[in-house]
C-alpha cells in the first residue's frame, strides 16, 4: 500500500478551500508549484499504517493547529504552569499535563524521521536521503513495540506560541559528531537528535528521556527555519498554475 512521509491528514489541513485552487504550495530547492499531489510510496504494511496512526499521528493531528482559534495543545500548556520562562514562551513538564499525550507526540516524531530515512523521497526536487546511521534499527524497534526510545537519540517538541498554517519535511541540520533531524507539522517542529555524542543540553530537554518530559513553548527557535524557507520561495522558480499567476 502507499505510505506518506507526513501523514495525509496533514495536506487536508493546508488546503483552503475558499480559494479557487485550494491545494498547498510546495516549496522545493529549485521550484515551487501548487498541486494536491503528496510526499508518498511503497514503505509499510496495513498493519504499520495502523499502528502509526494509532500511536501518534491521530493525536497530534487532532491537537495541533488547525485553524485560526484552534490550537490544542498551546491551550493546554497555557493553562499549566510552567517549569520556566524563555524570553518568548516557556518550559513545560510534559509529564504533569495530564491532557498532553508526550507518548504520542515522542513516537510521531520517531515515525517520521524513520519514514525519512528508510527509502528515497523525491518531491519537488530531489532530495538527499535522511540517515539515521548505525541507529536506524533502533527506531524501528521501538516503532514496533519492541524496545524503548532509543538510548542515543533525544527529542524536542516545540510548541509555536502563533503558529502558521505550514509543514516542513524531515531535514537534517549542521551538527558536530551527532545528527540533527528536524520537521513541522502546523504549529509543532520537532528536533530528533541521533548519536553518540549529543549536547548535554539537548538530552536535558528531551520529551522522551527526561523526567519531567519537557514541552517547549517558542516561536523564536524557529527563526531560522523560517528564514531558510523564505530564501527558498525567493530563489525557487514556480512552474505549473502558481507560474502562469
Amino acid at each position: 500500500m502507499t505510505s506518506h512521509l507526513l501523514p495525509a491528514g496533514f495536506y487536508r489541513l493546508l488546503r483552503d478551500p475558499d480559494k479557487r485552487n485550494p491545494h498547498p504550495i510546495i516549496v522545493g530547492q529549485d521550484t515551487s508549484i501548487q498541486t494536491a499531489a503528496q510526499v508518498e510510496g511503497k514503505l509499510l504494511c496495513r498493519v504499520c499504517e495502523q499502528r502509526f496512526n494509532n500511536k501518534g499521528e491521530r493525536w497530534v493531528l487532532q491537537n495541533c493547529f488547525r485553524c485560526a482559534g484552534e490550537f490544542k495543545i498551546l491551550d493546554m500548556l497555557k493553562t499549566a504552569k510552567a517549569l520556566s520562562p524563555l524570553d518568548d514562551g516557556a518550559i513545560y513538564a510534559g509529564a504533569q499535563i495530564l491532557s498532553v499525550n508526550v507518548d504520542a507526540l515522542v513516537y510521531f516524531a520517531a515515525s517520521v524521521v524513520w519514514r525519512a530515512a528508510a527509502r528515497q523521497w523525491d518531491f519537488p526536487d530531489s532530495r538527499d536521503q535522511l540517515s539515521l546511521g548505525p541507529y536506524r534499527e533502533d527506531f524501528r524497534l521501538y516503532l514496533v513495540g519492541e524496545a524503548g526510545f532509543p538510548k542515543s537519540a533525544a527529542v524536542w517538541v516545540n510548541v509555536w506560541t502563533s503558529p502558521v498554517n505550514l509543514c516542513v519535511l524531515p531535514r537534517t541540520l549542521s551538527a558536530q559528531g551527532y545528527r540533527h533531524h528536524n520537521f513541522s507539522v502546523p504549529g509543532i517542529t520537532f528536533h530528533v537528535f541521533v548519536g553518540q555524542r549529543i549536547p548535554l543540553g539537548a538530552r536535558l530537554a528531551c520529551a522522551a528521556r527526561s523526567p519531567e518530559r519537557m514541552i517547549l513553548l517558542s516561536n523564536r527557535m524557529n527563526g531560522p527555519m523560517l528564514q531558510g524557507i523564505a530564501r527558498m520561495v525567493i530563489s525557487s522558480r514556480a512552474k505549473g498554475s502558481l507560474g502562469r499567476k
